[in-house]
């Protein structure tokens, strides 16, 4: 199971990488696609960084849920495997948004896949393994508490949060305004 969970952290890692490359290029070359190709500059935002930011949060989660496998594997019980897991998630997500919103905003300003991804695994998490009868304490992050989840009403309040200053943003901020294309 170890070398299933590196080889799944790699894929999450290149992953990354092919973002940060990604968001580089359209850096370098945003202001004469926007001048001489606007179709394009939308295409590779909308449909090349959210695909890819779409696959490495999900091969984010997966690694996580590999390593709830290597932890339960090494005498971890279950149950203490997952809340570590289902911490890293909450810890990387609100690291995700105060880094894509505050550091390397005008980067990734149009990756707004991530949370949507995050949503459907917790939904998926929740409908397979919640039990109404015995909700137990990871209940907390992906079960129906009186409370409510804790991580799924913060990755819905997440998303409407980057959308709104997406939007804002887009308005108030455009990018490679005021650029001139070489």
């Amino acid at each position: 199971m170890v070398p299933a969970l590196i080889v799944l952290a790699l894929i999450a890692f290149t992953n990354y990488l092919i973002i940060f490359f990604s968001c580089v290029g359209l850096k370098a070359h945003g202001a004469w696609l926007k001048q001489n190709h606007p179709a394009d500059l939308w295409c590779i935002r909308v449909l090349v960084q959210n695909a890819i930011a779409a696959y490495a949060t999900w091969t984010t989660i997966a690694t996580l849920l590999n390593f709830a496998v290597v932890l339960q594997n090494r005498s971890v019980s279950l149950t203490n495997a997952a809340t570590a897991c289902l911490c890293l998630l909450l810890l990387e997500v609100i690291a995700w948004f105060a880094v894509e919103n505050f550091l390397i905003e005008k980067h990734v300003r149009y990756i707004l896949t991530v949370y949507p991804v995050i949503i459907y695994a917790l939904i998926g998490s929740l409908s397979k393994h919640y039990d109404p009868a015995a909700p137990g304490r990871n209940a907390v992050f992906t079960g129906k508490l009186k409370a409510g989840s804790v991580l799924l009403a913060l990755a819905c309040v997440l998303l409407v949060m980057r959308v709104v200053l997406v939007i804002w943003r887009h308005r108030t901020q455009p990018l490679f305004q005021g650029t001139t294309a070489e």
